[in-house]
Order: structure tokens, then C-alpha cells, then sequence
């Protein structure tokens, strides 16, 4: 299975809630209905009071088959298809968008519950620390620190890390990371936010200046929707 994740921006004549609107309740289905891929994610960021707001306002992740399942998809889109690209340019701003191929990687949650209803979703766009090669940066997140934050922190439901890997051109990605974490409820994202203030906030600190560069951080928090998947 192939994981690519793709930022977008709403065209600056079309209103948020417009942007949100017409890719949920047309252009989603819409795609899904003709092009049926095996996973489909968008995670609309979220206002959040005196919390930065990235340059984008969705987080869109497809799943493929394979490499020739891309190729298919991106045929139908340029022939069959291509009335999908062509919505797209009604509300999105292709100038601003850019992508990233990834490849997943989550560990099971002692306990794990599955996903509810009220759960609230947290990324972050991650860069390691100059000097750290990339193989290094992946070793020491799975073995050190993922397991620190599922030690320290309550309420995950679940915790994926999402390697970055060269596109088709070969370039290097601009982040080596797309991490999402889910919680059982808002009021559990908070608790594990205020674990910052603790000795356990420390930890977490200290081991994410080893290997992270914390001046390009970027977070969010998302409204998940997936599907629609047809048969």
C-alpha cells in the first residue's frame, strides 16, 4: 500500500466554510464514486484559540494499491476523470499545494480502543535536527521516543508516524515526518497537553531536542473525515 498526503489551500474567493462544504458533500463522494481508492482521509484544520494556524486548510491523505495503481488514477484523471480536477479548481488553489509520499508506521497501543465519535486529532509536521541523518531520525522515533509519548502520555487511541520518502523526481521531502495522533476526547488532548508543565513534559523535551528541530514545527488540530468507500 502507497500512502501520499497532500496540503491544500481554499482559493482566497471562497469562504472556509464553503471550501469545507463543497469538498465533503461533492467533491469527495464524487471522487471516491469514480475512482475508488482503498483509503481516503481529510483532516479540515481546526481554529484554535492563540494556536498558530498553518498555511493550509486541509491535509488530504490517499491510499494506493501500488505504484501502478497511481498511474492508473492519475490516467483516469486526465481523461475519463478529469471533470475531478477540473471541481477542484473551483475551490482549491493549486499554486499552494504540495504533497508528500509517505510510509506508515504504528505500533499497537497497549489497551487500544477503537476509534469514537468525539475523538479529537492531533498532527504535527515534523523536521529532524541538523547533523541527524534521516535513517537515525526514524531509529530513534521508534525506539525511544514513540514509545516515551505511549509511556507519559494518557488518552491516545492511536499513533501513527508517517516517514516521508522521495516523490517520482527523487528530490528530498521538505519534512521527514507526518505524525497523527488521535485521543479519546478533547478533554484527554488536554490533560496530555498540560503533562508539559510536569516532570513528564521534561522528558518529552529533552529527548524531542535530541533529534528534532523544534523552530519548524508545525501542528494542528484536525475534524477527520474519511470515505466514502463504494463496492
Amino acid at each position: 500500500m502507497i500512502k501520499t498526503v497532500v496540503f491544500m489551500t481554499r482559493r482566497a474567493d471562497v469562504a472556509p466554510d464553503v471550501f469545507k462544504r463543497h469538498y465533503e458533500h461533492f467533491h469527495a463522494p464524487v471522487s471516491q464514486q469514480y475512482l475508488k481508492l482503498p483509503g481516503y482521509a481529510r483532516n479540515h484544520v481546526l481554529e484554535v484559540p492563540e494556536t498558530p494556524r498553518p498555511d493550509f486548510d486541509v491535509m488530504t491523505a490517499f491510499w494506493y494499491h501500488d505504484q501502478d495503481h497511481i498511474r492508473r488514477t492519475l490516467g483516469l484523471l486526465k481523461t475519463d476523470c478529469r471533470f475531478l480536477p477540473e471541481d477542484g479548481d473551483l475551490f482549491i488553489d493549486r499554486s499552494r499545494t504540495w504533497s508528500l509520499f509517505v510510509e506508515e508506521s504504528a505500533g499497537p497501543i497497549p489497551g487500544q480502543d477503537a476509534l469514537v465519535p468525539d475523538t479529537v486529532k492531533f498532527v504535527a509536521l515534523l523536521k529532524r535536527k541538523s547533523g541527524i541523518t534521516k535513517a537515525d531520525f526514524e531509529d530513534h522515533y521508534e525506539s525511544t521516543h514513540a514509545p516515551l509519548i505511549l509511556k507519559l502520555t494518557g488518552g491516545i487511541q492511536r499513533y501513527v508516524r508517517n516517514y516521508t520518502r522521495p516523490g517520482p523526481d527523487g528530490a528530498e521531502p521538505p519534512l521527514d515526518s507526518v505524525t497523527e495522533i488521535w485521543y479519546r476526547d478533547m478533554a484527554a488532548f488536554k490533560e496530555s497537553m498540560a503533562t508539559w508543565a510536569s516532570e513528564a513534559g521534561k522528558a518529552i523535551r529533552k529527548d524531542e531536542n535530541s533529534f528534532l528541530d523544534r523552530s519548524s514545527l508545525v501542528f494542528f488540530l484536525a475534524e477527520e473525515c474519511i470515505g466514502p468507500f463504494f463496492d
